[in-house]
């Protein structure tokens, strides 16, 4: 017997809802699906490598991402954050005066 993938479930009604609600970029919806769909956290690296795309642009791209917390870090690698309550845009850097 396989072991259980540990891939969200991702409801087509969140989907939608981050759809609506993140203007995101192609390369940003690429680089989100490439990370949906892997069972596996994966690293900006090899998601570049899956699309064929440059390195630093899919840098890029998951910094935005994780920025609006639509993905997290992990010690394991990249991961969906299926918590759709905590996308958003990111909070301004406050400046220390």
């Amino acid at each position: 017997m396989e072991p259980a993938s540990k891939t969200p479930i991702v409801p087509g009604e969140w989907l939608e809802a981050l759809a609506v609600r993140v203007k995101l970029h192609r390369t940003e919806w690429r680089v989100l699906a490439v990370v949906i769909s892997s069972p596996r956290p994966a690293s900006a690296a090899r998601v570049a490598k899956r699309l064929t795309l440059d390195y630093g642009l899919v840098k890029r791209s998951v910094r935005e991402l994780v920025r609006w917390s639509i993905l997290e870090r992990t010690p394991a690698g990249l991961r969906f954050q299926p918590d759709h309550t905590r996308w958003g845009p990111p909070r301004p850097r406050s400046r220390a005066g």
